[in-house]
């Protein structure tokens, strides 16, 4: 093993670039509205009641737009690249192993899919047993739950409390 990973360097570099498009994202969503409903209120100030129930009825979906569902697409977008990026990371550094240490076997030799089978390279190859026997990695695992369900069911979860396979 590797006594200084590249890859999880370069990740501590690039993570914080995730967190600040997050951050710019929501600044610049929660601006968009002030400047929506400052807009709104100069444009009202002047018309009578009939005038004010057209107005609202033409710029009412454009504020709802503003407000529901883009920050809802702007979250799923994050969630699916931020999980993407973690997977792409545990991926690269199995790699890395592989290739540091001269292990014949490789990532694609590993049962699973996704960070699962990275997990499953890393308890066997490096030794990492503990490290996914976390609350953290549970937390993960149910992240990359979301990332599917954004991904393939418009963020959509079957509440089955009863089952044992279930998010719940």
């Amino acid at each position: 093993m590797p006594r200084q990973s590249h890859v999880l360097y370069k990740s501590l570099w690039e993570l914080p670039t995730y967190y600040r498009h997050c951050e710019v994202s929501k600044n610049e969503l929660t601006e968009e509205l002030r400047q929506l409903e400052d807009e709104m209120d100069r444009e009202l100030s002047g018309l009578n009641k009939f005038e004010q129930a057209a107005f609202f009825s033409n710029v009412n979906n454009l504020w709802i737009e503003t407000a529901e569902p883009l920050p809802m697409l702007q979250w799923y977008s994050q969630l699916i690249v931020v999980y993407g990026y973690f997977e792409k990371v545990l991926n690269e550094f199995c790699a890395e192993l592989h290739d540091s240490d001269k292990i014949k076997l490789t990532l694609k030799d590993f049962h699973g899919q996704g960070i699962e089978r990275a997990r499953n390279y890393l308890v066997n190859i490096a030794c990492l047993a503990k490290t996914f026997n976390t609350r953290e990695w549970l937390h993960i695992k149910l992240l990359g739950v979301l990332s599917n369900s954004v991904a393939h069911r418009d963020g959509f979860i079957d509440y089955e409390p009863d089952s044992p396979r279930s998010t719940y």
